[in-house]
């Protein structure tokens, strides 16, 4: 099944706003593995990136060929000022790296990607 006809059905968000409704609802999401280094290393990742992709929700865009990394990088102070995840340098641009590609191109960015695709949910294992 190609990435456009997961999308067309329903398996694949249709857009950042159907992804964040989905993680807002306890739903699972799929989106790309980023760090490699462990579940709570990557989950800081997809909550960074789900929490950036939410300020992004009704803001116009950068072009193809303008700073995404200036612009990306001011909303995610804001993410950062609400929730700490107490990132590395490396898990901050992973988050606006994912951000932008899905932003830009929605999940059709995952065509290149499809060997790390994982799903993602809010919920996450507690043993408070």
């Amino acid at each position: 099944m190609s990435v456009q006809e997961k999308i067309d059905s329903g398996l694949y968000p249709k857009d950042i706003e159907d992804a964040v409704a989905r993680w807002d609802r306890g739903e699972t999401v799929w989106s790309v593995e980023m760090g490699g280094l462990g579940p709570g290393y990557e989950q800081a990742i997809q909550v960074g990136m789900i929490e950036l992709l939410r300020r992004l929700i009704g803001v116009e865009l950068p072009g193809i060929d303008e700073n995404w990394h200036d612009f990306l990088d001011g909303h995610l102070t804001e993410v950062l000022k609400e929730f700490d995840l107490g990132l590395s340098g490396a898990q901050a641009g992973a988050i606006m790296n994912l951000a932008a590609k899905f932003a830009s191109r929605g999940w059709l960015a995952t065509e290149e990607v499809q060997d790390r695709m994982i799903l993602i949910s809010k919920h996450w294992p507690r043993t408070e």
